[in-house]
């Protein structure tokens, strides 16, 4: 039976880790600091995507504030990324996606926006790029509308296609969805504007219309973004609780104990030489460590330490080649999982 259970939950966690391809919601960082160096978020504004160290003039970041934001269905967090005009772009890259679709959603609550101040294809306060930071895909930007504001959504430089106006002071929900397509001119970016997260994908809010100029298709994965401020036209607020996704669905889960299980990858070659190697990309200080054998036998159970890097754990020699089980439990008692194969 132990066995059993081990590998339902081992199959759940992979299926699920391999829908999730990011997740953020700022609430574990430092307020009144710049979310640049923070996590995996790094800017430049030297650089559209935001990507890399800010140096020279102008190197005023976007800061992490004590402002929760939230919305049904979706998430709650503490802290959210305050916004304006002229700051410095923030950015970071995640798990790329090539094909099928991929969803990026973020919450956010403007309380002003500029007039639209004409066609300029480069006014957007969020943007999402291919391979590339100079390879935007689509962007979306906000502009004043009287008594709310609109967003608008742009295939590379393509046409600006508006949603109806939103009211300011209030969280909204904006969800991005880049579908891949065979052809060279027929990918389709979508918007879910207050997308009702109880029901399934809803009709989206807008679309482009591909095959017009400036809409040619990316052809390598989409593997970055960022939050653009280093412009006049920026909206003013705050977003949060970022989120990526290779399906609808997994937009509504609620990722505390998800993020733990996508955190680890275990190499077993040197195994039989006393040693498991476990990629860790967070610290974390007291998590048990266990290994079974294809039984269920417990064959190690100890209390270890991880870094965010490559941590070799000494486990007694496992002598026998086959399938073996390598968990991780939380001090909340969250697990991972991962079948290990021993040579």
């Amino acid at each position: 039976m132990i066995i059993k259970l081990l590998f339902l939950a081992l199959l759940n966690s992979f299926a699920l880790c391999s829908q999730i391809i990011f997740d953020d919601n700022f609430s574990s960082y430092t307020a009144g600091q710049p979310l640049s160096g923070q996590g995996t978020w790094t800017n430049n504004s030297s650089l559209n995507g935001g990507l890399g160290a800010c140096s020279g003039f102008g190197c005023i970041s976007s800061s992490i504030v004590n402002t929760g934001i939230s919305y049904p269905n979706y998430g709650t967090a503490t802290k959210s990324l305050s916004i304006s005009s002229n700051q410095d772009a923030v950015g970071t890259t995640f798990t790329s996606v090539s094909s099928g679709s991929i969803y990026l959603s973020f919450v956010v609550n403007f309380s002003s926006a500029v007039n639209d101040p004409g066609s300029s294809a480069s006014q957007d306060f969020f943007r999402v790029m291919s391979s590339g930071n100079y390879n935007t895909a689509f962007r979306i930007g906000a502009y004043n509308s009287g008594g709310g504001f609109v967003i608008f959504m742009q295939k590379g430089s393509g046409a600006k296609i508006y949603s109806s106006a939103i009211s300011y002071n209030q969280n909204h929900l904006l969800v991005l969805k880049y579908t891949f397509n065979p052809g060279t001119n027929d990918d389709v970016v979508s918007l879910y504007v207050n997308p009702n997260l109880a029901s399934s994908e809803p009709t989206t809010t807008i679309q482009t219309s591909d095959g017009g100029a400036g809409t040619t298709d990316y052809i390598n994965a989409i593997d970055r973004m960022n939050f653009r401020a280093n412009y006049s036209t920026i909206p003013t607020g705050v977003l949060g609780l970022v989120k990526g996704s290779k399906s609808w669905s997994n937009l509504t889960l609620e990722t505390s104990n998800l993020e733990f299980n996508c955190n680890f990858i275990v190499n077993a070659k040197e195994a039989k030489n006393g040693i498991i190697a476990i990629n860790s990309n967070k610290n974390i200080g007291s998590v048990k460590f266990k290994i079974y054998d294809i039984q269920g036998k417990l064959l190690e159970n100890k209390t270890i330490s991880l870094t965010n890097s490559i941590n070799e754990i000494m486990i007694n020699n496992i002598s026998s080649s086959g399938v073996y089980l390598v968990e991780i439990i939380s001090d909340s008692e969250t697990k991972f999982i991962q079948k290990v194969l021993v040579n």
